[in-house]
């Protein structure tokens, strides 16, 4: 069976992946909604139905006991076309649906209504629909408030996004920190053996190490933290701004950038 697909397939589908919420585990705000959305509208079953490459999948689902079916036989594929709720009153009258396996066997689809879960301006990932086994009208009311329902579908998986994005990011920072420590180690090491100093600054957040001989150069305590602003500082004054733009400059340029000549204060 043949389905139809729109314009904007390709980016579709790629703002529903950086969702990244396909195949997640299910969770309980989601199913609350299609819970109330069920008791609001009087259907046996409601869908949080993401519509991917070949299949729509139930990030929530009340009434049937699957979690996805073949993209072929989606009334979602219909709802995601257009920015705008999507209506069938009666399944068995519309020649689109006639013969769906859906309508045809069980769950026996006689009446649905979704609205499109849109993001990023005009990308429908999916839809929140309800669904009956008998035909029905939906009355202009209803629909508002279907819609209502969807646009708070939509706020919950944006979240979630920059909640999976934000994880993401405290990883690497781990990550970052602990070969930072790493290098901390190996460059106290080598300092110590050749009795000079080194220190390194994380551009990302400005943090500041310096090895022991650093210190001792500096005569400062082995605890001693310092800041970028205090680091600099222990410079000549005439060459601290020198240190500053030669940073800012590997910030802005990703090259490297010499220091040779700068002397302390």
């Amino acid at each position: 069976m043949v389905f139809p697909v729109g314009e904007n397939e390709a980016a579709r589908l790629d703002a529903l992946r950086e969702l990244s919420v396909l195949d997640s585990a299910k969770e309980p705000v989601f199913d609350s909604i299609v819970e109330l959305a069920r008791q609001q509208f009087r259907v046996p079953i409601c869908l949080i139905s993401l519509v991917d490459e070949e299949r729509q999948w139930f990030k929530a689902v009340c009434g049937l006991g699957i979690d996805s079916t073949p993209r072929e036989l989606a009334f979602c594929n219909y709802t995601i076309l257009e920015n705008k709720p999507f209506i069938v009153e009666d399944a068995k009258k519309d020649a689109r649906f006639a013969n769906n396996a859906l309508v045809t066997g069980a769950p026996f689809i006689r009446f649905y209504a979704g609205v499109p879960l849109t993001i990023a301006g005009n990308l429908n990932v999916g839809s929140l629909c309800v669904i009956d086994q008998r035909p029905r009208v939906f009355g202009t009311n209803e629909i508002a408030r279907l819609a209502d329902l969807a646009r708070i579908v939509v706020r919950l998986l944006e979240q979630s996004k920059t909640v999976k994005m934000m994880e993401r990011l405290g990883e690497e920072l781990n990550t970052e920190r602990a070969t930072l420590v790493a290098r901390k180690t190996d460059m106290e090491f080598m300092s110590n053996l050749a009795k000079i100093g080194e220190w390194c600054v994380n551009l990302a957040t400005m943090d500041v190490f310096w090895s022991n001989e650093v210190r001792r150069i500096h005569e400062v305590n082995e605890d001693y933290q310092p800041t970028f602003e205090t680091a600099v500082n222990f410079y000549h004054e005439t060459v601290r701004q020198k240190l500053k733009d030669g940073l800012r400059e590997c910030v802005e340029t990703g090259r490297p950038w010499d220091c040779a000549g700068v002397r302390r204060a």
